[in-house]
């Protein structure tokens, strides 16, 4: 209407009239019609693409390789959505009944596109090698390194995946190992040669702990000892002392004219 500078009356969606009105200087209603047309031809366009990008497909995969799928922090699944024209990739919900359905909805050509770009992850993924390893567990952080660091390095020089057992896992010294088979096998030597140098710090660590941390026990012990200060055994002020206490003075003579002993302790 501010285009054309006329009045367009839209019917209400309840009477289900297809007639619009339009209102103003003649020619600027004829302008107006054109640029409704137009308008009508957009919308149409606009209503055909979305029912093009509508379509929808379904693809079963193992939701062990689910995870592989996603990518980490959703990288695989964001590339995918890219390279295959903004397609929607749509994974299980947890309480889905079928957890093995992914559905896929786009453009056709699209959606079959990236279904296929899937099962090839999925053939690449059944082509691998899994391995496990016995890595003690006080060793896995060492490993692991700050914020993931160091086990990243490992994973793109040998180009394999490793993975810790999560805390409910039972055993928690195995590393699982997935890839191809040879480098695999030389991640797991890597892995074993570094258990074996950092075991090294741990074991020497936990005996300097025995003696830089004594047990509580031992502390309430020595707190609650009395305190016994200085003592000088066998004093003459020492009531266990069995010495005479000197006597000051000769005292009294005896009659057979021996000294009599002091009042102060006895001979």
């Amino acid at each position: 209407m501010e285009t054309y500078d006329v009045n367009i009356f839209i019917p209400p969606l309840a009477q289900a009239s297809n007639t619009v009105k339009i209102s103003g200087v003649e020619s600027k209603v004829a302008d107006a019609i054109v640029g409704l047309e137009e308008r009508i031809v957009e919308l149409e366009k606009s209503k055909a693409d979305r029912e093009l990008r509508s379509f929808s497909l379904e693809v079963s995969v193992d939701p062990k390789y689910h995870p592989k799928i996603i990518g980490r922090a959703g990288a695989v699944i964001r590339q995918l959505r890219t390279d295959h024209q903004d397609v929607n990739i749509q994974m299980p919900n947890r309480d889905a009944e079928d957890q093995h359905k992914i559905t896929i909805t786009g453009y056709e050509a699209s959606a079959n596109s990236a279904k296929d770009a899937i099962l090839k992850i999925v053939s690449d993924l059944e082509s691998q090698t899994t391995i496990d390893v016995e890595i003690d567990s006080r060793c896995h952080n060492r490993i692991i390194g700050g914020r993931g660091a160091a086990v990243r390095k490992i994973m793109e020089e040998f180009k394999v995946d490793v993975r810790f057992p999560r805390s409910s896992d039972e055993n928690k010294n195995l590393v699982t190992i997935t890839g191809d088979e040879d480098a695999c096998y030389d991640c797991r030597d890597e892995l074993l040669n570094l258990e074996e140098e950092y075991m090294q710090d741990v074991i020497e660590r936990e005996e300097m702990n025995q003696y830089t941390k004594p047990s509580r026990q031992d502390n309430s012990q020595k707190k609650s000892a009395p305190q016994k200060g200085f003592v000088v055994s066998g004093a003459p002020w020492d009531p266990n002392s069995t010495a005479d206490f000197p006597s000051i003075g000769g005292g009294p003579a005896a009659s057979n004219g021996t000294s009599i002993g002091s009042v102060w302790g006895k001979r």
